[in-house]
């Protein structure tokens, strides 16, 4: 479940029920011509959606879904 299509009033419910919150992270990088720049991110808010559909179906496990944070490091090593 999306945590930016709850209320506030429905995002305490649920923090009270001991839901598990979900934090997607991706880069914001150049990706060429084929892509957009936010892809990455993108891509972690979706497939972690997912992962808290199946806790919920095969675990009983709930969940909330954060929106995805970019995360850029950049390592000189």
């Amino acid at each position: 479940m999306k945590f930016s299509k709850c209320t506030y009033v429905e995002i305490k419910q649920k923090a009270e029920e001991g839901y598990m919150a979900i934090i997607p992270t991706g880069c914001t990088e150049q990706q060429g011509p084929h892509a957009t720049v936010d892809f990455d991110t993108w891509f972690a808010e979706e497939l972690m959606d997912e992962v808290s559909e199946q806790l919920t179906v095969n675990y009983g496990v709930n969940s909330l879904v954060l929106p995805a944070g970019p995360l850029d490091l950049h390592l000189n090593i």
